[in-house]
């Protein structure tokens, strides 16, 4: 895999000002920080997936309640604290 990578003139002005303002060492250091990133920002989108999927999953199994009954039990464990 090549080595070079031409990340066309507005990225190439973003990267060459961020090392030469210090915040990055090298233009490797940048890029290695934004495969980080990259790689970090992928692992939650994956975490979102399983989210939505577990509750897609217990609105088919009818594991979901109601906006009015959520409101509600709230409501119910305020007036507990409150009330303690």
């Amino acid at each position: 895999m090549a080595k070079d990578v031409d990340l066309g003139p507005e990225l190439e002005k973003v990267v060459a000002d961020l090392v030469a303002s210090g915040r990055f060492a090298s233009r490797s250091a940048l890029l290695e920080e934004g495969a980080r990133l990259v790689v970090a920002h992928n692992r939650q989108l994956d975490a979102l997936d399983t989210a939505i999927e577990a509750g897609i999953a217990d609105e088919k199994a009818g594991r979901l309640i109601g906006t009015e009954e959520l409101l509600d039990h709230l409501h119910r464990q305020l007036s507990k604290r409150s009330a303690a």
